[in-house]
């Protein structure tokens, strides 16, 4: 029934996408759901998409399902996924249930007016949808998965889980596993050992030593190849393009490894972060560096001051850390006065500069090359035989180290990523940005330098 409807409105499925819709919507003699939770893992562009807008059509119109979230990491994704189930409803050909899509910023959703269903659309946060109590939670760009994420969303599903007509459902569709994908080759690593009976784990991926260049390996690991996909297209310009590593993650399938940060594998070490580390020592206010970041998701905002200490040695200090953004603008004017009016860095086109701004506050706009710029010489500074830096070993500092995830950045240069990254590393960007404008004239305090700049 959800294929023929699925191409009833337009969207006509390949034999690989109507093998996964019926194991998904299988059920077992007592019409529970087969399969609990179900893992799809398939290069890019092969058509996972197609398959979740059959199920979530089905579920919204014949299914019955009261609540569905779709959930995503970026918002264009989930938003270009409202607006194809939008789309392939607007004009249909067959007679449908009265169906609305709402579009407000944060409450985007497709209602069916005459059952009361609903397919709400999200892009993912630590707080996605807690305390809600959805039937079925899909999980899309499922490689940049946190903990945090799945913190939110999986105990909101427990209260369905006692009655067989509600028993929840959740799906995982993303690519190959990156090397900052720590939650997918964790889940993955546990789903192959233990083999859970209603799991329903589907993934299209070559070996690591397979070789690249056979397009029999090329078929094997994308579904779609020859259909959605050009054998050209992928032979003249992706294969001649990408790094042999691109190519073998994104188009091979062939999941990255994770970085064992505990053997200190990291670029800055663990153990070395741990001996950097020193409490009540001062730095001379006259030659601090001050920054605030906000964590890629709004949720956190943090502010990180960096000075010269009595025994010359770097000295930074995690000012303040604390949910959300609103308090953050007036705390960052305090600290500037306190500091006889120095600016503070923040990162280029931040929505609070201009809060900042309002309040009287210099701020040094700080671009995505001179932020990688800092991050490779605060790496450095806490690396080799004599370490510049210290620091008075605030846990949110050293537990955004532990989750950072990094990117190379132009030449040679290495930035921390805040997507990437497995949680919030904004003391972390925050310390990256005071440590790279030490000793600038900005930095000490020059307000028309800070202007020009």
């Amino acid at each position: 029934m959800a294929i023929e409807l699925a191409a009833s409105l337009g969207l006509h499925l390949l034999d690989w996408q109507c093998w996964l819709v019926r194991w998904i919507l299988a059920v077992d003699e007592n019409g529970i759901p087969a399969c609990n939770t179900v893992i799809l893992v398939v290069p890019r562009q092969c058509g996972k998409g197609a398959i979740l807008e059959a199920l979530e059509l089905f579920w919204l119109i014949v299914a019955g399902i009261p609540t569905v979230i779709h959930t995503a990491h970026e918002a264009d994704t989930a938003a270009g996924h409202m607006e194809r189930i939008e789309s392939l409803t607007a004009d249909p050909d067959i007679d449908l249930p009265k169906l609305h899509t709402y579009k407000a910023n944060g409450k985007e959703r497709t209602k069916n007016l005459d059952d009361k269903l609903v397919l709400q659309y999200r892009t993912r946060t630590k707080a996605t949808k807690r305390g809600a109590s959805p039937q079925r939670v899909v999980l899309d760009e499922s490689q940049e998965l946190q903990d945090a994420h799945l913190a939110a969303l999986v105990p909101a599903m427990a209260a369905q889980s006692m009655s067989p007509n509600k028993l929840p459902q959740l799906i995982y569709t993303g690519s190959a596993p990156l090397a900052h994908s720590e939650y997918m080759h964790r889940l993955l690593d546990k789903v192959i050992r233990t083999r859970p009976a209603k799991t329903l784990l589907a993934m299209w991926a070559c070996e690591p030593d397979d070789d690249p260049e056979d397009v029999d390996n090329w078929y094997k690991s994308n579904p779609s190849l020859g259909i959605l996909i050009s054998e050209e297209w992928v032979r003249d310009t992706e294969f001649l393009v990408m790094s042999p590593a691109d190519f073998a993650a994104e188009r091979l399938g062939i999941a990255v490894k994770p970085v064992d940060k505990s053997a200190g594998h990291g670029l800055i070490d663990l153990d070395v972060w741990t001996a950097l580390g020193r409490v009540n020592v001062e730095y001379d206010h006259s030659t601090v560096s001050l920054a605030c970041v906000v964590a890629y998701d709004r949720s956190w905002t943090s502010i990180v001051a960096v000075g010269l200490a009595p025994d010359g040695f770097e000295q930074a200090k995690l000012v303040a850390t604390r949910p959300g953004t609103q308090w953050a603008a007036e705390r960052v004017r305090e600290l500037c006065q306190e500091l006889g009016g120095k600016p503070v860095a923040m990162v280029k086109d931040e929505p609070l500069i201009d809060d900042m701004i309002a309040l009287g506050v210099t701020v040094v706009p700080v671009s995505g090359a001179d932020q990688a710029k800092s991050s490779q010489k605060l790496i450095d500074a806490c690396s080799g035989e004599a370490p510049t830096l210290r620091h008075r070993g605030e846990p949110a500092l050293t537990k955004a180290l532990e989750l950072a995830a990094t990117k190379p950045y132009g030449d040679g240069n290495t930035d921390f990523s805040s997507r990437a990254s497995n949680g919030d590393i904004s003391p972390l960007k925050a310390l990256t940005l005071a440590y790279g404008r030490l000793g600038s004239e900005q930095a000490l305090g020059d307000p028309l330098a800070a202007i020009l700049a």
